[in-house]
C-alpha cells in the first residue's frame, strides 16, 4: 500500500470517527424531546440569542446530525468542519465554565480534530466525487 493510500485511509478513519462521535451525540437527544432539547440549547446560553432553549436546543442538534452526514460523505466538508469546530469550542468553554475538566477536554479534543480536518481536506475516499463522476458520464 502506497503512503497516499494510507493517508488518505487515515484520514477516512478520523472522519468516520467524528461522524460517529456527532451522530452519537446528536440522534439521541432529538429523539429525546423538548426538555433534552432545552438541556442542549442551554449549553448556548451564554451567548443571549433570546430564542427558547428547547428550539435553539434543537437547532444545534438538527446542525449537528447534519455536520456528522456532511463529515462522513464529503459533501460539504469543510463548511461543516468549521461548524463542528466552533460549537466544540463553546461546549469546551462552557464545560470549563461549569468546572467539568474531562468533558472540557473531550470537546477541545474534538474541536482541534475538526479544526485540523479543514486543513487537512476530505482525503481521497468521498462520496461526492462517485456523484461528479457519474453526472459528468451522461
Amino acid at each position: 500500500m502506497s503512503l497516499s493510500r494510507k493517508i488518505n485511509f487515515g484520514v477516512l478513519l478520523i472522519r468516520i470517527g467524528l461522524a460517529i462521535a456527532l451522530l452519537g451525540y446528536s440522534l439521541p437527544k432529538v429523539f429525546g424531546g423538548e426538555k433534552v432539547w432545552a438541556n442542549a440549547g442551554g449549553m448556548l446560553s451564554m451567548f443571549g440569542s433570546g430564542l427558547p432553549f428547547k428550539t435553539l436546543g434543537l437547532s444545534l442538534l438538527i446542525l449537528m446530525i447534519v455536520a456528522g452526514v456532511s463529515v462522513l460523505t464529503g459533501f460539504f466538508f469543510k463548511v461543516f468542519a468549521i461548524i463542528t469546530s466552533v460549537i466544540f469550542l463553546i461546549f469546551s468553554v462552557k464545560y470549563n465554565m461549569l468546572g467539568l475538566k474531562v468533558l472540557s477536554t473531550f470537546s477541545f479534543a474534538i474541536a482541534f480534530i475538526s479544526f485540523a480536518l479543514i486543513y487537512i481536506g476530505t482525503g481521497a475516499y468521498v462520496l461526492y466525487i462517485r456523484f461528479r463522476q457519474n453526472n459528468h458520464a451522461l
